[in-house]
């Protein structure tokens, strides 16, 4: 991220529509000189995209300490463990890829506290079957599902949050988002 006034004025667009939570990711691992901007352990609400922005490691720690960071997702990690008095979350973003087939014996054996399956295809049946598949597999556990925005499709977007929500999902994350489109973030804030 370049500064933190896109930052800024991120955040006030998204508290005029009634969005309570707000993930910035950054592109990064939460590792050495940026392990502290971890403070809590939850990835939760809309997850913006800083790329293809230069990241600014100055501007980061402006906005960490102006702003309490919730959760970072990294592409670069497919699980982040992280303290939590009396009890430890594990968010797993990538636990519905084909490829990790042993998945839920891992969110029943290591009690994982949130699910969030990426469905990102555009198709809403597939993001439906997907979610479906990772509710049956951990029936208990709580779940939101990840949905990408895609430029221009507001009716695709409400599709699939319907889909989610019919899904199982507690929540939902919009994973990827265009500051310009503000219509989808007015149909996400509106499920």
């Amino acid at each position: 991220m370049a500064s933190t006034v896109a930052i800024d004025d991120l955040l006030a667009d998204v508290a005029t529509r009634g969005i309570r939570d707000l993930v910035v990711e950054i592109r990064v691992p939460a590792t050495g000189a940026h392990a502290h901007l971890v403070r809590a352990a939850a990835v939760v609400g809309v997850r913006i995209h800083a790329a293809p922005r230069p990241f600014d490691p100055t501007g980061v720690a402006a906005f960490a300490d102006e702003h309490a960071i919730e959760g970072l997702h990294f592409e670069e990690l497919a699980a982040a463990m992280v303290p939590v008095p009396t009890r430890r979350l594990l968010v797993r973003s990538l636990a519905v890829r084909p490829l990790d087939a042993g998945w839920p014996a891992r969110v029943h054996a290591i009690d994982i506290d949130l699910l969030c399956p990426m469905a990102l295809m555009r198709g809403t049946d597939e993001v439906a079957r997907l979610l479906r598949h990772a509710r049956d597999q951990a029936p208990i556990t709580k779940m939101w599902g990840g949905l990408r925005a895609h430029a221009g499709e507001r009716l695709l977007l409400r599709a699939q949050l319907r889909a989610a929500v019919a899904s199982g999902c507690e929540g939902v994350l919009l994973v990827t988002y265009d500051p310009t489109q503000l219509e989808l973030l007015d149909e996400f804030a509106s499920a």
